[in-house]
């Protein structure tokens, strides 16, 4: 089964028109909550508002950034994302340099934090390829 979502951050800017997202074929948004353990998307609270207004699944993702405290990340992400009960939570595996090691330890502080909560990876299969095939399927389902 394919679902189609879309994310979004600052790069969209805040005043997305999330009743039209909802109307397009697109079944879930996830948007930028952090990046590392210094930035928070300065969009993240506008467009949490208008997914959660909406029907579709809503998410925040947090951007996996290397040579990072990965606990202290996590931190920054859960502290910004707000009441997880209705929200996808996702980790972004893009930024050259991540390893592996970071990716596990990102999932490994948000597992400790929030048990129970399922946490999506977001990784294209060029990033896969490029850390090697690691095997991920332990952290949860993979947004490709």
């Amino acid at each position: 089964m394919t679902i189609i979502g879309i994310d979004v951050s600052q790069w969209q800017g805040a005043k997305l028109d999330w009743a039209a997202i909802d109307g397009h074929n697109v079944d879930f948004a996830i948007a930028k909550v952090s990046q590392g353990s210094g930035f928070v998307d300065p969009t993240w609270a506008t467009n949490r508002k208008g997914m959660l207004a909406t029907s579709l699944l809503a998410g925040g993702y947090g951007w996996v950034s290397p040579a990072t405290n990965q606990r202290t990340a996590v931190a920054l992400y859960l502290k910004n994302l707000g009441d997880p009960t209705n929200l996808l939570c996702a980790m972004d595996v893009e930024e050259v340099g991540v390893t592996a090691a970071d990716v596990f330890a990102w999932a490994n502080a948000f597992k400790a934090a929030m048990p129970g909560h399922p946490l999506f990876v977001y990784i294209g299969e060029n990033v896969l390829a490029r850390l090697g095939n690691p095997n991920f399927s332990t952290i949860g389902p993979w947004w490709l």
